[in-house]
């Protein structure tokens, strides 16, 4: 584990350049470096981290977009939820960790009146 996970700091790998592929010991690195930066052993072979790799504008939007998927996380230490887009909630704290454990109801009051759920009938 690295020493930035251990203060909860997540990191993920993007190789600029040409595919580690072609020299396996650059692609064994990589992973090493990959593993580290989600809390992995640096060696974890059966379920190891993703890294990205670019060689281009395209891979690399690509590769950020994998990445900020990844990241999100619904857990900020409150309890509750917060509105996140025009048509998003994102849940936080104990009401994340209750659907994450298999609640299947999902009971919301919004304030103020800014939405209003369809009847259902």
């Amino acid at each position: 584990m690295s020493d930035a996970y251990l203060e909860d700091i997540t990191t993920y790998l993007v190789f600029i350049g040409t595919p580690p592929s072609l020299d396996p010991s650059v692609g064994q690195h990589l992973q090493k470096v990959a593993n580290l930066g989600i809390g992995l052993p640096a060696d974890e072979s059966v379920n190891p981290a993703e890294y990205f790799t670019a060689n281009n504008q395209s891979g690399l939007d690509d590769a950020f977009s994998k990445i900020v998927v990844q990241a999100r996380s619904c857990l900020f230490g409150e309890n509750g939820w917060r509105v996140v887009g025009e048509s998003t909630i994102e849940l936080l704290g104990s009401a994340c960790e209750s659907i994450n454990s298999g609640q299947k109801v999902l009971d919301i009051d919004f304030p103020c009146d800014v939405y209003t759920p369809p009847q259902i009938r």
